[in-house]
């Protein structure tokens, strides 16, 4: 499915190659956690690299693409795949720990993850292909609750007052309660929302493809 590097450069002002990774066709941003590099590919595989080297400390293959990136909490990795699971590993050594699933379609076929979890509040959120946007239980991978949208939902959830946002190929950005799942607000914008949202200062910032960009009140939705 194509071939895929991770680059590593020096920040000074040489920037010089430090080393570099060929992998399968990616679409990861780089999660690095101490002197670790998290990374997967369209093969399904998850790299666990050293920092200092690009040397594999492990792999994980899981069931279908990794296209978002790897999310670290508390000695954990957390990713979804395009086989419509979210997984759990230990980040120390790759061992499964748990894996959820979104929900089946009437032919019993699964959305896929491309959104990349957000972990707070004990919880791991993320949304589907399916158009819902999922909670998780961040120890046990049981469901908290699940919203539907009208459309794809790829960005990563953001986080803030313990309210999520997130906006969908609806056109609508919506915010929920983090432990509920209630809306608390909704936005129609000009267009779909594919990018993930920003949250600064009690403004919460997204991107249509319509290329319009909004700012609004984090609280309000004004």
């Amino acid at each position: 499915q194509g071939d895929g590097q991770i680059l590593v450069v020096a920040a000074g002002p040489s920037h010089s190659v430090r080393w570099r990774r060929h992998l399968g066709a990616t679409e990861t941003s780089p999660t690095i956690v101490g002197n670790r590099v998290y990374i997967g590919d369209y093969n399904g595989t998850v790299y666990c690299l050293r920092g200092l080297n690009g040397r594999t400390l492990w792999t994980f293959h899981a069931g279908g693409d990794v296209k978002g990136a790897i999310a670290y909490d508390r000695g954990r990795v957390f990713f979804g795949a395009y086989d419509g699971r979210l997984y759990a590993l230990r980040a120390s050594d790759g061992k499964p720990v748990w894996r959820a699933e979104s929900n089946r379609d009437w032919l019993g076929n699964h959305g896929q993850f491309y959104s990349t979890p957000s972990v707070a509040y004990s919880r791991v959120y993320l949304g589907s292909t399916d158009g819902h946007v999922y909670s998780f239980g961040e120890q046990s991978g049981k469901l908290r609750w699940s919203y539907k949208t009208g459309g794809f939902v790829y960005g990563s959830p953001a986080v803030w007052n313990h309210r999520i946002f997130v906006g969908s190929y609806d056109r609508t950005f919506y915010a929920f309660d983090a432990a509920t799942g209630s809306v608390l607000w909704k936005f129609r914008a000009n267009g779909p929302i594919s990018g993930s949202a920003t949250v600064v200062d009690g403004i919460v910032y997204f991107a249509t493809l319509k290329r319009r960009t909004y700012g609004l009140d984090a609280l309000t939705g004004e």
